[in-house]
């Protein structure tokens, strides 16, 4: 029950890590990114081509892929700037091309064949907890996803930048009367966002082996983690990243044969009891 348990926690923590930059995203800026799994599996190619080819150290190597992933994102948002405004089938039309671009550049640049992160060896092998051993890799991405949390919540709550970010968020005009500059936090936003998917994207990727065509699942899981936590809510995409990976691994040794719906299951079952999501809200 120990190993399920952690099984079920560490795996949550993974989604959230994959959810958390379009989770803060999503609700600051009300942009669905369709793209969003596929910066995150560019992430995981950069740190892995600059630690295993290149041999860079493993931590610079993440953030190099971080700030690579930030940059695209940048760049993703200038075109978004110019469809604002517009009705969304323009957003969703634009983020899925940029999943065409960025799937063929990878597949270009990095092969068909699936990569790996390398693990420091300070995480590599077990913990002894009473008779369980338990991977230290699986201990590192729960502190990562804790992490990531404990800031996304301060920067919206307790900083000057966050506050603008949520005014933005509330009604930019008013906001730009008081003497934010909205553009400025759409760019900040979708660069810190974005950075965070690829900085999350080089710890994952010592956990979870991906290729190119695995944005489909990522995203599908993404998005079903922002349903369950609730649209705009960083700490119930959190809870509910936690509870869909217990399910899941319960789910995957008791039910086998559900193991591929059981977020979805989870997902129903959540909007019919809570519609918003279990912390869902207007704002972030």
């Amino acid at each position: 029950m120990l190993d399920l348990f952690f099984s079920g926690v560490v795996y949550g923590s993974l989604l959230f890590v994959i959810a958390a930059g379009l989770t803060f995203v999503l609700g600051v800026l009300r942009v669905l990114n369709l793209a969003h799994a596929s910066l995150f599996l560019l992430g995981v190619y950069i740190t892995s081509y600059f630690a295993t080819t290149l041999k860079i150290d493993i931590y610079l190597s993440i953030i190099i892929g971080a700030l690579v992933v930030g940059f695209v994102g940048l760049v993703m948002e200038r075109g978004l700037r110019i469809l604002r405004g517009r009705p969304i089938e323009y957003q969703l039309l634009f983020t899925y091309s940029m999943i065409l671009i960025l799937y063929d550049l990878q597949l270009s640049l990095f092969g068909p064949i699936a990569k790996v992160i390398p693990v420091p060896e300070v995480f590599s092998g077990n913990i002894s907890v009473l008779s369980w051993k338990l991977p230290k890799i699986g201990f590192l991405i729960i502190v990562v996803s804790l992490a990531i949390l404990i800031f996304l919540y301060f920067f919206i709550h307790k900083t000057r930048f966050g506050i603008d970010t949520r005014a933005v968020s509330f009604d930019p005009e008013i906001a730009a009367i008081l003497g934010v500059n909205p553009k400025r936090v759409y760019m900040l936003v979708f660069f810190l966002g974005t950075f965070i998917t690829g900085l999350g994207a080089g710890f994952a990727g010592m956990w979870l082996p991906v290729s190119p065509p695995l944005w489909s699942l990522l995203n599908t899981l993404s998005f079903t983690i922002i349903v369950i936590g609730g649209v705009g809510s960083i700490v119930g995409a959190y809870i509910g990243s936690i509870i869909t990976g217990i399910v899941y691994a319960f789910g995957i040794t008791y039910f086998p044969s559900l193991s591929l719906v059981l977020p979805a299951i989870l997902m129903a079952i959540v909007l019919v009891l809570r519609p918003r999501g279990l912390l869902g809200r207007e704002v972030v």
